[in-house]
């Protein structure tokens, strides 16, 4: 059985939101708007709608029929002409999206609507007998309208339970604003079927996607640039493969203990024929399944006859290109540990520890634009059950230092990932961060591909989906792992 059927299937201890509140404005559809026969009826729509007569009566504060007498001398237009406007922009039709969405959810969330509206008798509910609905709030009740805050403040007067684990939907910006300021979740989205596709992969439980999404795509997680190459990367394929310990999901050199870069074929023109370096090899000799006992001490030994005049490993197995990046060298040194070796490279430590201590790491490596990719790489060391205690406790506290700093900053799916999966690793829950990083899942149950690394002398970056959803699948697993610990605690 692959290792991450073994460890957490699903996160069942943990759904960001038990309730889900619809604005109103999605339920509008475009026959919904229409007002007739009535002259320029886009403009008297919007002056209707944007009246303060109107939004008086949308706040209950006046009748019916004192709304159409006064919509009626403002817009200079007969009163019957103004009830039948009124009639038809305050039913809401429920669209067949949000239906199947309400079906979707009923079972494990909470469904309300919210926004603005004269009346809740608007909604046709009758028409949708089996549908299930916990709740309405609509402003002439509440006495405000969106996207006023205290739209908010009012619902969350009659329904306390709504301010944590809510997600808003709407398709304004300004209830968005307003929503978000009051400290919801709220997404804006297109229309019913955007909230559709969103909702769907934001309150279903993420790991099975991904999991479908990487064997879907199995053997076929290649590489992507913005230089116009699309390559089968054997680094990429030994990070997702340290990720999610499948060998079916990924490709490398099963004839070889010394991995290079690119997996089988030309080297794409423009680009250069990298020699064997200590990254792909240190990852790869940890994970693949034709590495052997000999082979590892041979790679081992090779690294060492590759040094800096400090006593640093160089990047490359080969005198003919010298590179120093402290993201490889957390590979290697990771690898050393890992047999036992970790004495051999105390320069090397020391050196990866100097880039933690004093952060250098914060505009990216060398080769690894991202930061967070570099704590990443440093908490595999970590993750080695027979770490020596005292390197662990020279790495450990500034590590978490480190990842805490990060917590909260800007980053794709991919920084994300590793970000959860570091501070997991360093014992502590990365919340908000997970949060984000699950609103961007696709449909697909994949992510949009995350920068790995970048090619220096021709000002290119890296992409791969298939390592942003590995690494997405690990920091879920990790975060509801030391959730679990810290719970028994």
């Amino acid at each position: 059985m692959p290792f991450l059927e073994q460890q957490v299937s699903a996160l069942e201890t943990f759904k960001w939101f038990d309730n889900v509140v619809f604005s109103l404005d999605i339920l509008a559809s475009p026959t919904s708007k229409s007002v007739g026969s009535v002259p320029k009826a886009k403009t008297f729509e919007h002056d209707l709608l944007h009246s303060t007569h109107w939004h008086d009566y949308e706040r209950g504060t006046t009748t019916e029929s004192q709304c159409i007498n006064a919509l009626a001398k403002e817009l200079q237009v007969p009163a019957e002409i103004v009830l039948t406007c009124i009639v038809k922009i305050t039913r809401q039709d429920i669209p067949e999206e949000v239906s199947q969405l309400m079906n979707r959810l009923k079972d494990t969330h909470k469904i309300y609507f919210a926004g603005n509206s004269p009346s809740k008798f608007g909604l046709d509910l009758d028409s949708n007998s089996q549908l299930h609905l916990d709740g309405a709030f609509v402003s002439s009740e509440l006495g405000e309208r969106l996207p006023h805050p205290g739209f908010f403040s009012l619902l969350f007067a009659q329904s306390p339970s709504l301010r944590q684990r809510t997600v808003f939907v709407t398709t304004k910006a300004d209830n968005v604003i307003s929503a978000r300021s009051s400290g919801l979740y709220a997404i804006l989205v297109a229309d019913a079927q955007d909230a559709l596709q969103r909702l769907t992969t934001l309150c279903a439980d993420p790991i099975p996607s991904t999991l479908s999404y990487l064997a879907e795509n199995a053997g076929k997680h290649h590489l992507d640039t913005n230089l116009g190459y699309v390559i089968q990367d054997t680094f990429a394929s030994f990070l997702l493969l340290d990720a999610t310990h499948d060998d079916s999901l990924v490709y490398y050199d099963k004839d070889t203990q010394q991995y290079k870069w690119l997996y089988g074929g030309k080297v794409p023109f423009g680009l250069p024929d990298f020699p064997p370096d200590i990254d792909t090899n240190g990852i790869g000799h940890m994970v693949a399944q034709n590495s052997t006992s000999e082979g590892r001490t041979a790679i081992m030994d090779k690294m060492l006859r590759y040094r800096d005049a400090g006593g640093i490993l160089t990047g490359y197995m080969d005198t003919s290109k010298i590179r120093l990046d402290p993201a490889m060298c957390a590979n290697a040194l990771t690898f050393f540990y890992s047999q036992n070796r970790g004495g051999d490279i105390p320069e090397t430590e020391e050196w990866v520890l100097n880039v933690l201590r004093s952060r250098a790491f914060r505009d990216g490596t060398h080769y690894y634009p991202g930061p967070d990719l570099f704590l990443y790489f440093v908490s595999r060391l970590l993750k080695l059950p027979d770490l020596p205690l005292n390197t662990r406790e020279k790495f450990g506290p500034i590590l978490r230092d480190c990842v805490m700093e990060r917590m909260g900053l800007e980053g794709d799916a991919l920084a994300l990932g590793f970000r959860v999966t570091t501070a997991a690793r360093c014992g502590v829950c990365a919340n908000d961060d997970l949060e984000r990083l699950l609103a961007l899942q696709e449909a697909s149950g994949g992510w949009g591909a995350g920068v790995i690394y970048q090619f220096v002398r021709y000002k290119g970056l890296a992409f791969h989906r298939g390592v942003t959803a590995a690494i997405a699948l690990l920091a879920m697993r990790e975060w509801s792992l030391t959730r679990f610990k810290t719970e028994r605690m």
